[in-house]
């Protein structure tokens, strides 16, 4: 698209989702911005305006997971591929892991499509479970903070690799990320509301 830019800028791709999912995801979102080194915020402009966020991390060593944290586009620029675009901005800067891995709700079914079209591989967590075990479905979900989506997106960061890999993933891996982003923001929150 000729009038679409991706730039980056965490800051501002922080207060789009807060602005798009609200306060609560906001939070979550900046905390990734701001305590994840080697973390990515870019922001999609439409004709000079924003459109779109998306937040991305490196996680892991063992088992390299490319995570993209939060997507949003805008109501008035949905259906024109904001979505895939930077998906793929993300990926692009993120460079060859072993796996790109997002998690969706079970109700957003745009999202799961969305991630589909990209190569993805949509699944439940008993699917990859049967296939990797659950250790490794914990593991993925100690990288990407998500203990109420219902659906994991996954695909192959680099060619050959194959899906069989992530059994090796243990929960411990990512407990750095999961510390800074999931655990201890919500640790501040919970004591900051109290």
């Amino acid at each position: 698209m000729a009038d679409v830019e991706v730039v980056e800028d965490p800051g501002q791709a922080a207060d789009i989702v807060s602005r798009v999912m609200g306060r609560y995801h906001g939070y979550y979102a900046r905390a990734a911005v701001e305590r994840l080194k080697g973390s990515v915020g870019l922001v999609a402009r439409l004709a000079g305006e924003e459109a779109g966020a998306i937040i991305c991390y490196r996680a892991g060593s063992r088992v390299e997971l490319g995570v993209i944290y939060y997507v949003v586009v805008l109501p008035r620029a949905r259906g024109r591929g904001l979505g895939k675009m930077l998906v793929s901005s993300c990926e692009e800067r993120l460079g060859a892991l072993h796996f790109y891995v997002a998690t969706i709700e079970l109700r957003n079914t745009a999202s799961a499509r969305m991630f589909q079209s990209l190569g993805y591989r949509v699944m439940a967590d008993y699917e990859l479970a049967e296939i990797v075990g659950w250790e490794a479905v914990a593991a993925v979900h100690h990288a990407t903070c998500s203990y109420e989506e219902d659906l994991i997106a996954i695909k192959e960061g680099r060619e050959g690799v194959g899906l069989e890999i992530l059994s090796e993933a243990e929960p411990d891996d990512y407990r750095d990320v999961w510390w800074e982003i999931c655990y201890k923001p919500w640790m501040e929150r919970k004591y900051r509301l109290a």
